[in-house]
């Protein structure tokens, strides 16, 4: 599922990219809810994956560190590369070139639904995080709106189907079982909105690959399967993504230090924090260059 996921966007990876280009702020509310729940801190490091085209980036604070770790060149050619805070990685996601404990954050939107084995997936976003690091996920719920569209309609109307393999309700034991701590599971609602009915069905055809059915058709499905609002100035598409947020704990040893002992007023933990924080903000690119380099000469 994971070459299955490759092999779709090599494919239809510029559609989908030109989508988001034509209406870019469609999609912001639930790009918002995910930085909410990841409550990104000054100088921390994210790692997206998988990022597409990193459309997250403008979505984080100016003042964090971003490694979008990506599968497909097709997206990466549009990441914002040269950025003095970003870093852009073409790699399997079992096998990111960075050593353990490295980044404070893992987000990841809207694409494990395209990857079958999410535990191997899973289990390297633990190693990448350092203790006390946060994993926020979200991803289409297995029987919602979204899934009846998606593995429903645009499955049988467009050429490349759609065979999403979407969070299920024993997400949280799969999260346990990987070694994370879990966080919160909330369902969230939104709407995607567009100028125009028009607009809506042009970014879906665009975004998932709907090549079988005329405008007509794909905004009838979405109002069977999804819904849409009149607005002020335009219209609105409703979606709804399953959100998971979950840790990675501290070890046991430190724990015990953090616990027993302070030096000038702050926790031994929170001094380590800080420390790693600052050694990050003086430039960004060249602190995960600097780490991925030291990875790769010690493989």
């Amino acid at each position: 599922m994971f070459e299955h996921y490759a092999d779709i966007f090599r494919k239809r990876g510029e559609d989908y990219h030109r989508a988001i280009l034509m209406h870019p702020h469609a999609r912001d509310e639930e790009f918002r809810h995910l930085v909410r729940l990841a409550e990104v801190g000054a100088g921390q490091l994210i790692c997206d994956a998988p990022a597409g085209g990193c459309y997250l980036d403008r979505h984080l604070p100016a003042d964090a560190g971003v490694l979008s770790v990506e599968t497909v060149p097709q997206f990466m050619a549009h990441c914002p590369g040269a950025a003095q805070r970003h870093r852009v990685l073409c790699q399997d996601l079992v096998a990111i070139p960075l050593p353990d404990a490295s980044v404070d954050r893992v987000m990841s939107l809207a694409g494990l639904h395209h990857l079958a084995d999410k535990a191997a997936v899973l289990r390297e976003f633990l190693r990448l995080l350092r203790p006390g690091g946060r994993l926020c996920l979200a991803d289409v719920r297995q029987g919602s709106g979204p899934a009846g569209f998606l593995n429903g309609f645009v499955h049988a109307h467009s050429s490349m189907g759609h065979e999403g393999v979407f969070l299920e309700p024993d997400i949280g034991d799969l999260l346990r079982g990987t070694g994370f701590v879990l966080g919160e599971v909330t369902p969230i609602e939104f709407r995607w909105r567009f100028h125009d009915e028009n607009a809506m069905h042009e970014f879906c055809r665009l975004l998932f690959g709907i090549d079988r059915a005329s405008p007509q058709e794909i905004g009838e499905a979405i109002a069977r399967h999804l819904g849409v609002s009149p607005e002020k100035g335009g219209c609105a598409m409703h979606w709804e993504l399953l959100y998971v947020t979950a840790g990675r704990e501290w070890p046991r040893v430190r724990m015990a230090a953090a616990t027993a002992f302070t030096q000038g007023g702050y926790h031994c933990a929170d001094r380590w924090k800080r420390g790693w924080q600052v050694g990050l903000q003086p430039d960004m690119r060249t602190q995960v260059s600097k780490r991925i380099e030291i990875h790769q000469r010690n493989r």
